[in-house]
């Protein structure tokens, strides 16, 4: 995803919410420090849950 220069905050296809919420919600810590090193904004608001990580 981000070799690819993905829009990092996009909402995840079948998911409620983008990567950093999905790391987050499953405990992935190295995931989440990578996310937000490369601007994954932790403010993001995912679509069903309305709750911030």
């Amino acid at each position: 995803m981000l070799d690819n220069a993905a829009e990092i905050d996009a909402p995840i296809s079948g998911c409620s919410g983008t990567a950093l919420y999905t790391a987050v919600r499953r405990g992935h810590h190295a995931m989440i420090r990578t996310l937000l090193r490369h601007g994954a904004d932790p403010n993001t608001v995912p679509r069903r849950e309305r709750l911030t990580p």
